[in-house]
């Protein structure tokens, strides 16, 4: 490295090194000024940083491929980290070259393969490869595999039970392939069973195996278990009865007048549940349901929090929302979704939970430029059908503003469908419209293209959202 960088005081923050490790625009500006050479070592000389550098990754990404510096003396320092790094540098390093991996760059898409094979902290490497874009062949997986506990392993698989190298590796790895058959006994035997048809509808033995059914199709296609879920408002057992009442939409024709019959009955749980059904109608909606509580997402996510935040994007996708997915969207797939954002720490992650159940959430983006430390993106705000029109969604956008505010991030931008219920939500609680964009993305039913309308907020004008 040159001796103008290689003399940098890493201590100082007012040092080319010390602002660009802050992410600061002036040193990014500053950087890209200097001939390529210096450019690149003093990158490099950034990047070899033991500090939490995991909210500029991206940021960071863009600077390597467009500086494109000799990245391999950053290399011998990750491969020089000794078992006392702290996890902020593990996560920053890792998550950096699994961003460059996925954006195509070679150099470190085989340096992270050769460290997972290799390399102390190789379990760290191993999360990058949750990501659909990175994937790792049989031989790489035969060489790691004593090392890989079954929950990890578990992890791993279960998206992914039908690609190449797990039947290649479970033909003479019988611990694959124990693995791979107790996935597939949990899956089969539900999708048998509990498999929508006719048939299994008509003859299933139990209500509860019949509501199982229903539940199938309503997952899959809620328009046609619609007529069946009207029917269930009048079925003889209270259970089926009461399911039906959570899931019925209030704007079918029928359904207000029934839930109003029910909500007269005496001291039953479904009368409880019809009230509470039309105290969130429009008419009555001041906020959410009052078991619904808004909280950040825990770090890792259980299990069930990712079934929820699954199916609760498939929900959104099914009711043709815009959320860069297309229909059909499996749970498997949404579940890889979300497994692969969460691995990102620095965003922000909120959810709404109904008796434990996610049923909503929304994230915060912090801009990953280094000139923009103060801006931060929306995104993915998500209600689940069965909870909308009371409130939650404004609930969700105060409290990620909230966030924001906290963490000095008091420009919000997002975008949304143009003429969709979001873009009149967002102008109801005081977002400013910029402008639309025409043809922007494909519908979720791939029927047509829609525009896109651009929002902003500033924080500190009026203290954010205050409408509901």
């Amino acid at each position: 490295m040159p001796d103008a960088v290689s003399r940098e005081v890493p201590d100082d923050p007012e040092s080319l090194l010390g602002r660009l490790r802050r992410g600061r625009g002036d040193a990014v500006r500053e950087l890209l000024q200097q001939p390529a050479d210096v450019a690149a070592d003093t990158l490099v000389a950034c990047l070899c940083t033991p500090a939490d550098l995991a909210p500029h990754v991206r940021g960071y990404a863009e600077l390597v491929l467009s500086v494109q510096p000799d990245l391999r003396p950053w290399f011998e320092w990750i491969e020089r980290l000794g078992p006392d790094a702290d996890d902020a540098t593990l996560v920053y390093v890792f998550n950096l070259l699994g961003e460059l991996a996925q954006r195509g760059h070679l150099a470190a898409d085989a340096f992270l393969r050769r460290y997972l094979l290799h390399g102390l902290h190789w379990q760290s490497a191993l999360g990058q490869f949750l990501s659909p874009q990175l994937q790792l062949d049989a031989a790489a997986w035969r060489t790691i595999l004593p090392r890989v506990g079954d929950d990890d392993l578990r992890l791993h698989m279960a998206d992914r039970q039908e690609s190449a190298p797990w039947e290649e590796l479970a033909a003479t790895e019988p611990r694959v392939r124990r693995m791979l058959d107790l996935l597939r006994s949990e899956r089969d035997p539900q999708r048998d069973v509990h498999a929508w048809s006719r048939e299994n509808y008509a003859h299933a033995p139990s209500s509860q195996r019949r509501w199982k059914v229903l539940e199938s199709l309503w997952r899959a296609d809620p328009q046609a278990a619609a007529p069946l879920l009207f029917d269930g408002l009048w079925d003889a057992t209270p259970a089926y009865r009461e399911r039906c009442v959570e899931r019925c939409d209030l704007s079918w024709p029928g359904v207000r007048a029934r839930l109003e019959g029910l909500a007269a009955e005496p001291g039953s749980r479904v009368a409880e549940l019809a009230r509470r059904r039309l105290a969130a109608s429009p008419a009555a909606a001041t906020g959410a349901c009052p078991t619904t509580t808004i909280e950040r997402l825990p770090h890792p996510p259980t299990e069930r929090d990712i079934a929820d935040l699954a199916a609760l994007l498939a929900d959104a996708v099914a009711d043709g929302a815009a959320v860069s997915f297309l229909q059909p969207l499996a749970v498997d797939e949404a579940a890889a979704w979300w497994r692969q954002t969460l691995t990102n720490r620095g965003n922000v992650v909120l959810v709404a939970r109904a008796n434990g159940r996610i049923v909503g959430s929304v994230q915060l983006h912090p801009a990953w430029a280094p000139n923009q430390p103060h801006r931060g993106d929306v995104a993915k705000l998500l209600v689940h059908r069965e909870h909308r029109r009371a409130g939650l969604g404004a609930q969700l956008m105060r409290a990620i503003e909230a966030e924001a505010r906290t963490a000095g991030r008091w420009l919000l931008v997002l975008d949304c469908r143009a003429g969709g219920p979001a873009e009149r939500l967002y102008e109801r609680l005081g977002w400013v419209r910029v402008g639309a964009i025409p043809d922007y993305a494909i519908d979720a039913d791939r029927k047509a293209r829609h525009a896109t309308v651009v929002f902003y907020r500033d924080l500190r004008r009026d203290g954010g959202t205050h409408g509901g």
